[in-house]
């Protein structure tokens, strides 16, 4: 099982300095030379000290997942299980450590797009790893650069106030993520999520994908 977890250009200046050994390593060597080529398109604070990816990015989701505040036991759950999507290191353990950095999916590297240049190994290494795995996507549009053809299933939410789609719904991921995490949740139990006066209204599973329609009255976000 994997929680895929969104990147965020907003970044924490912290100079904080964090010894976990386990968190200095980025995983997937073979991201190394597109990783590389990067660093040199891009500003990296390299003065700064290294913090992890759940202390570094701030932003709507990274702020309400609160990831510093959540029980040691749930910590280690999401870390064990997490998958963040960064236009710079492809993917990312919330534990990893990196640098203060500024790069888009849309920024321009030798003449491409970040996006063009992770969308073929991102395709390609998504399908092995996710193979007959459950996926529980909390990406937005950039989930588009991954294969998900091979999981055993994919989960994936939509956002209700009242009759009204959300549109900016990442604090909305976040709560949920907490939620499963608290819980430890597997997939025959994801009528039981709720947060504020959001509940499930629907859950619809076609092919490999499942998804949960929650719905609020908007008394709260």
């Amino acid at each position: 099982m994997y929680y895929l977890l969104p990147s965020s250009l907003k970044q924490s200046k912290l100079k904080l300095k964090f010894e976990n050994e386990d968190g200095q390593s980025v995983s997937f060597d073979e991201f190394e030379p597109i990783r590389k080529m990067l660093i040199k398109c891009t500003f990296v604070d390299k003065s700064a000290h290294l913090l992890p990816v759940w202390r570094r990015f701030k932003g709507p989701f990274w702020d309400s997942l609160e990831f510093w505040v959540l029980p040691p036991v749930v910590q280690k759950r999401i870390e064990k299980h997490s998958l963040v999507l960064s236009p710079l290191y492809g993917f990312l353990s919330i534990s990893n450590l990196i640098p203060l950095y500024k790069l888009k999916w849309e920024s321009l590297c030798y003449e491409k797009k970040v996006k063009e240049l992770w969308k073929p190994v991102l395709k390609e290494k998504s399908r092995e790893i996710f193979r007959d795995k459950v996926i529980f996507n909390f990406l937005g549009d950039e989930s588009r650069l991954l294969d998900f053809s091979t999981t055993r299933k994919t989960v994936e939410f939509e956002f209700y106030r009242k009759d009204k789609k959300v549109k900016s719904n990442a604090r909305h991921k976040a709560y949920v993520l907490r939620y499963i995490a608290e819980r430890d949740l597997d997939i025959s139990q994801l009528d039981r999520i709720n947060f504020y006066d959001y509940k499930v209204e629907s859950i619809l599973e076609e092919r490999n994908t499942i998804k949960v329609t929650m719905k609020g009255e908007g008394r709260y976000i």
